[in-house]
């Protein structure tokens, strides 16, 4: 039987240039508005997982609900109003796609979406964004492991305030065009209040804090002072 585990040893600092990989949540979706189309369509930034190289594989659009609603209604005929839509920047991104595809959609990174139908879309060329999760992962690991790191084409505009949150938690930053520069610090310390009160982190919908974040945050936040 072969031997799968493995050892982790601790005791060392990082240094150097980390690159996020496209994400997932933003490839899905892109990959299977690729079907709605019979010209050329490049994506760059394809994120070489499992689950997006088997959907490349079947073809299948496996996405979420207000992607769904969204691809289907800018091939259908008349207007399509979607209430509530998620506007988080992966399902900007679909929108942004499809409106270079020929789609016509109106209200994009709001919750109310109308979308007019058109008979066909066109090709485009799009590039997926950096995973977010990947990015706020880079900077815990950064601070707890004293390290330097830089995080290179982080798309800073599109991580909300993903960078604001770990800047509470007392770890440094810079942003060097859209990199993000973390430096080494030998500890960090969470914001006080003056009236005492404790800090407080919550998730919640785009554009706050994603709680997909929250376990690494969590964990961040048990080493600092």
């Amino acid at each position: 039987m072969e031997d799968s585990s493995f050892r982790v040893t601790g005791g060392l600092k990082l240094k150097g240039e980390l690159q996020p990989q496209g994400a997932k949540n933003e490839a899905l979706q892109i990959l299977s508005a690729v079907l709605l189309t019979d010209q050329d369509v490049i994506i760059n930034n394809v994120p070489d997982i499992v689950d997006v190289n088997k959907l490349i594989d079947l073809l299948i659009g496996l996405v979420t609900g207000t992607a769904n609603i969204l691809m289907a209604a800018v091939l259908a005929e008349g207007k399509t109003t979607i209430y509530n839509a998620a506007c988080e920047p992966y399902l900007q991104q679909l929108c942004n796609m499809l409106i270079r595809m020929g789609a016509k959609i109106t209200g994009v990174g709001s919750n109310l979406l109308t979308i007019e139908g058109v008979e066909r879309l066109g090709g485009t060329t799009h590039t997926v964004l950096p995973d977010m999760i990947e990015i706020g992962s880079f900077i815990g690991l950064a601070a707890m492991c004293q390290s330097e790191i830089t995080i290179k084409n982080a798309s800073i505009p599109n991580l909300g305030n993903i960078p604001s949150v770990f800047q509470k938690l007392g770890i440094k930053m810079e942003f060097r065009g859209d990199d993000i520069f973390i430096p080494e610090q030998d500890l960090y310390e969470i914001d006080t209040f003056i009236d005492g009160s404790i800090l407080t982190i919550y998730d919640a919908p785009w554009p706050g804090f994603t709680p997909d974040l929250m376990s690494i945050v969590l964990v961040t936040a048990t080493q600092a002072r």
